[in-house]
């Protein structure tokens, strides 16, 4: 079974129902949830300005998610990859965004492979982290 992180990108799509993004729910992937991506999860659900049913849907659909995943705290391993991870970025001037580290450190860390759908992030650039896109 291989260990697999869905970025905030994909659990969007999987909220609106995306057919591609269904593979990563089978049984031979298993599906960590890093604390950064579910507070970013949270927090878009939280501060959403949709009417009052479609934010049940999307707290419906964060209770299904941990019945799907298994929850990753932040520790000292995936501290010290978001330090290698932060120093490889600005010393190619590429900083990114405090967020997207953390998730691919995490990533790291656990040797899962991280499936996102976020262009933006460049996850593909950074060192020893397997991107699924």
């Amino acid at each position: 079974m291989e260990s697999v992180i869905l970025d905030s990108s994909v659990w969007i799509a999987l909220e609106r129902n995306d057919s591609e993004s269904r593979k990563y729910l089978n049984r031979e992937y298993q599906i960590l949830m890093p604390a950064m991506v579910w507070a970013e999860l949270k927090y878009a659900s939280i501060s959403s300005q949709r009417d009052v049913s479609a934010r049940q849907t999307a707290f419906d659909f964060l209770a299904r998610i941990q019945s799907l995943t298994d929850f990753v705290s932040m520790d000292r391993v995936v501290a010290e990859h978001y330090s290698e991870l932060n120093e490889f970025c600005i010393s190619q001037g590429k900083p990114r965004a405090v967020s997207d580290l953390i998730i691919a450190a995490t990533a790291r860390a656990l040797d899962a492979a991280l499936v996102s759908y976020d262009r933006r992030a460049r996850f593909e650039e950074l060192p020893n982290l397997r991107v699924i896109n």
